[in-house]
Formats: structure tokens, C-alpha cells, sequence
């Protein structure tokens, strides 16, 4: 009987230690292998570069310091739940939303706050006469894989609140002074900053964050613009942006890639790591393998329009069911490339949105209302209707009373009616919400 239950138990041990033979055997093949890097090493000259004083990055940082400390979160009861004790909520486009800092637009330490941001305003627009923007990295802080993007965020963080300043500063001359073009100025100057931002893959995604916001709130700005003159001026000015193609973006995982040499996990040691670190390695070589075999490819296919893309996507979807190191540790070439690419193409829907409303905004102006469909708007006010980027078709535009309901079909390509209740319809604007 006795040995009967060891069975199971010698069983175990036997299973363990072959799990540990595998796991070294994977160790020892990932160490022992050459690694294969992606991207070439940067040139003298790209290094000089983010070293040198014409780099706006530096002058960024300089107006990041120049942020003054905020006010306080106001602290109260909801007005909708009076019997409940909670912080004021922010309503949508007002100071406190683009802030986040939750107080009133006519709060007067809020005003006082954004007065006193003017510093760091002109001090960003220096930067944005500086040639070029590239981050001085240090790729040592790639080398974990898992810590990476908190050290990139606490940095680069700051420079995305230079363009929520932006944009508060331009929502509070519109709302308070009632100045268009002042406000307008200050928006551009917004999505300048998120451009600029844009160029660099390291700092991509803080770019892109930067001039959605922006141009959201250029729509908003376009339906209270009294004058007619600053629209004309917007229209013309965002002629000067063309969103950028993603690549920068996908070099920068390449490098992180190319940089990274471990992965650290939260107990520290033990027995674990020393199963997981090897099949890091093993995921990480293999990862890097599949992208320097496929770089020009998917280069190609993630600048791709996305209707493209996503079919791309499906023929390539053995990609995908590469090996589970892979898939465990979030190095999927293709995942990288996904994520890029659904950034880009809501960057995309906002911008082209956006000059599809200052365009509408016009058109009222000029004729005391909406025109039933978008036709219109050729050639006297766009050049060309701009198709939606989820759906390669037309954006949904309709009119409803004396507004209208304009919005993308999104990632589903179905029309849900462009409430924001379901679906996932990407909407651009859409008339105000009954008040309860």
C-alpha cells in the first residue's frame, strides 16, 4: 500500500525535474546563441544629435520646471448625490477635465493657477522653434523588461502636461476672455507640441496624447467660435499637419527589444525565475529573430491604412501563434505592431474629424445652419471629404435639429448609432445630452 502512494510522488518529482532540465537546456541555448539585433546601432551623428542644445527636448524639460503647483482637488458634495461626500466631478471640456484637477473653470485659484503657467507657456513655445526633438535615452534603462515604461512615463510625463496647459489656457480665453484667435493660438500651439513630440519614437505615444486631446478640444472650440475669421485661420493652419506614418514608433519597441536583456519578477528569486527568466530569454530571441527577418514587411504594414492593416492582420495570423514565451511576456512582433496601430488610427479619426467640424463650423457662418450631408463642404471648404480611417468609407455624419451627430464606425465597422452607450462608434460630436 505504502508503495503504492509514492507513486504519484516520484511522479511529481520526475515531471519537476524534467521541467528544470528544460529550463536550463533553454538557458543554456539562449546564452550560448548570438543575439540577433534588429536595428542597426545608432550613427555618431543620431547620438550628437540628442545631446545637442538645439535638441527641444531640453528647453521642454526647462519649461516643465517652470510649472507652478497647482490648487487642491475641491473637495465637496456631488450635486447629483447630495447625501454622498465626494470630490467635485469635472464637466466635459471644461479647465478641470484637461487639468485633471477638479475645480470649476471660474474657480479663482484655478484662474490664478493658469495665469501663473505663462512662464512655462512661452518657455514651450521656444522649444517649438528648435529644430528637432529627439530623447536623450540611456538604454541601460531598458535592460529589465518590466521597468522600463514606468522610468519612461515619470519622465516624459511633465512634457504631456505642458500640452494640457496648452489646452486649459486656450479653453479659459475662449470661455473667460472671449478671444477666438488668442484661444485658437494656444491650441495649435497644443497640437504643435504633440507634433513635435510625435517625431521621436520614444516619445510617440506621449505625442499622440497630447494632440487627441487638442484636437478634441478644437472641435469644441470651433462650435462656440463666434468669429469667423479665426476659423478661416484654424482651416488653414491645420493644413500644416499631416499625421506622421507609425514607423518611429516601431523602431523604438525594435530598440527596446534590441536592449532588453531580462525580465524581473515581482518575488525577486526563487523558483521561479528560474523557469520564467529562461523562457524570457527564449521568448526575447525569438521575438527579435521574426522582427529582423520581417523588418522591411512590417515597416510596410504598419503604415499601412487600417482596413489594411487589419486584413494584413488576418493573413498573418500564424504570427501570432508563435511560441508561449512570446505570447507570456507581451513580445509578440505582431501584438507591438497591433497596439501602434490602433494609436495611429484614432490619432487619425480626431484629425480628420477635426477638420471635417471647423469646415462645418464654416459653412454655418456663412449660410445660418448645417447642411443636410457633407457634399457641401467641396470644394469651398475642404478639398476633399476625408473617408473615416476605421472603415476606409465615409465618416456618419447626420443632422439633428439645428446640430448634427458626426462620428466614426470604429473598430467593428458597424454603425451604433453614435450615442457612446454602445458600440464602439468613435465620435467626433454629437449634440449635448438632455439635462435630467
Amino acid at each position: 500500500m505504502r508503495r503504492h502512494n509514492r507513486k504519484p510522488i516520484r511522479n511529481v518529482i520526475l515531471f519537476a525535474t524534467a521541467v528544470l532540465c528544460l529550463g536550463a537546456l533553454i538557458a543554456y541555448v539562449s546564452v550560448t546563441r548570438k543575439p540577433v539585433q534588429i536595428m542597426p546601432p545608432e550613427t555618431p551623428e543620431e547620438l550628437a544629435m540628442r545631446a545637442s542644445p538645439d535638441n527641444a527636448y531640453f528647453t521642454l524639460q526647462e519649461a516643465a520646471k517652470l510649472i507652478p503647483k497647482g490648487p487642491e482637488p475641491l473637495v465637496g458634495p456631488d450635486p447629483d448625490y447630495p447625501q454622498l461626500q465626494s470630490v467635485y466631478k469635472p464637466k466635459r471640456d471644461s479647465l478641470g477635465e484637461a487639468l485633471q484637477i477638479k475645480r470649476p473653470d471660474d474657480d479663482p485659484e484655478f484662474v490664478k493657477f493658469i495665469d501663473a503657467c505663462g512662464p512655462a507657456i512661452e518657455k514651450t513655445r521656444e522649444a517649438l522653434r528648435k529644430p528637432y526633438y529627439r530623447e536623450p535615452l540611456e538604454w541601460s534603462e531598458f535592460e529589465v523588461h518590466n521597468a522600463n515604461w514606468i522610468r519612461r512615463e515619470n519622465r516624459c510625463g511633465p512634457l504631456s502636461q505642458l500640452g494640457a496647459i496648452l489646452v486649459a489656457r486656450g479653453v479659459q480665453t475662449q470661455r473667460i476672455a472671449r478671444d477666438d484667435a488668442a484661444s485658437a493660438t494656444y491650441l495649435m500651439d497644443a497640437l504643435r507640441l504633440g507634433a513635435t513630440l510625435m517625431t521621436d519614437g520614444a516619445s510617440e505615444s506621449h505625442g499622440t496624447r497630447v494632440q487627441l486631446e487638442a484636437l478634441r478640444r478644437i472641435t469644441s472650440w470651433a462650435h462656440d467660435a463666434r468669429s469667423q475669421e479665426a476659423l478661416k485661420q484654424v482651416q488653414t493652419q491645420l493644413r500644416e499637419f499631416e499625421p506622421l506614418p507609425p514607423v518611429a514608433a516601431l523602431e523604438f519597441e525594435w530598440r527596446v527589444l534590441d536592449n532588453t536583456v531580462r525580465f524581473d519578477l515581482p518575488n525577486g528569486a526563487g523558483p521561479p525565475r528560474f523557469v520564467v527568466s529562461p523562457l524570457f530569454s527564449w521568448g526575447l530571441a525569438s521575438a527579435r529573430r521574426m522582427n529582423a527577418q520581417n523588418r522591411d514587411e512590417f515597416r510596410r504594414a504598419v503604415s499601412l491604412e487600417y482596413p489594411q492593416f487589419t486584413k494584413w492582420r488576418k493573413e498573418h495570423s500564424e504570427l501570432l501563434e508563435s511560441n508561449i514565451a512570446m505570447r507570456m511576456f507581451d513580445v509578440s512582433p505582431i501584438n507591438s505592431m497591433v497596439y501602434i496601430a490602433r494609436r495611429h488610427v484614432a490619432h487619425s479619426t480626431a484629425f480628420d474629424g477635426a477638420v471635417v467640424v471647423v469646415a462645418l463650423e464654416s459653412y454655418r457662418r456663412d449660410h445660418d445652419e448645417y447642411p443636410e450631408t457633407l457634399d457641401p463642404l467641396v470644394p469651398k471648404y475642404l478639398d476633399q471629404l476625408p473617408n473615416d480611417p476605421f472603415t476606409g468609407g465615409p465618416f456618419t455624419y447626420r443632422r439633428e435639429a439645428d446640430d448634427y451627430r458626426f462620428y466614426s464606425l470604429g473598430e467593428n465597422g458597424k454603425d451604433d448609432s453614435g450615442t457612446g452607450r454602445k458600440g464602439d462608434d468613435r465620435i467626433v460630436h454629437a449634440p449635448p445630452e438632455p439635462e435630467t
